[in-house]
């Protein structure tokens, strides 16, 4: 009997001691990215919508994989675009396991007017088709051509890999 309650116990240390390490690698959440102008903080902080989000990294390459389906990109859905910035306005990423992405109150509530490029914030976002965007998303995701892709393409091991690995996917898309 102690025996039993011996392995019991060295089994319950090596599964405490595997999620401890799994937690420590990769469940910690990310603190969000701090603005110190309101402005900013409205338009690409976070409000913690990236939860469930789709991994960053999916999220970033998919209108270069199906340019097809997104021949403007993120502006395509009516997602507003500032110069120098790479995501759209209302979208913030946080890492949840790993960087995700997540809208915050600009997605809905940004907007231009007359096709002026001045944004107004608090406006309704009376271009942005959620509907059309989540239809692509649903779409590209069953898409045998991302499967595609995605099964034929090791994925890179560090950070500099990346770049290529993503040019290559677009290359041959």
């Amino acid at each position: 009997m102690r025996l039993v309650i011996r392995l019991l116990a060295v089994a319950l240390l090596v599964a405490l001691a595997g999620a401890g390490t799994f937690f420590l690698l990769y469940g910690r959440d990310g603190e969000p990215e701090r603005f110190s102008d309101d402005t900013e903080h409205f338009k690409y902080g976070s409000i913690g919508a990236e939860v469930n989000g789709y991994p960053y990294i999916v999220w970033r390459t998919l209108p270069h994989l199906f340019p097809d389906r997104a021949p403007k990109g993120w502006a395509t859905f009516g997602f507003s675009q500032e110069p120098g910035r790479i995501l759209p306005v209302g979208v913030s990423v946080r890492k949840y396991g790993i960087p995700r992405v997540g809208f915050n109150c600009a997605t809905c509530h940004t907007s231009t007017v007359n096709g002026v490029k001045e944004l107004t914030l608090g406006a309704p976002a009376n271009k942005l088709d959620l509907g059309v965007y989540l239809r692509f998303l649903t779409d590209t995701a069953a898409d045998p051509g991302l499967r595609r892709i995605t099964s034929l393409r090791k994925p890179p091991n560090t950070r500099r890999e990346l770049g290529g690995w993503i040019a290559s996917c677009i290359a041959t898309s």
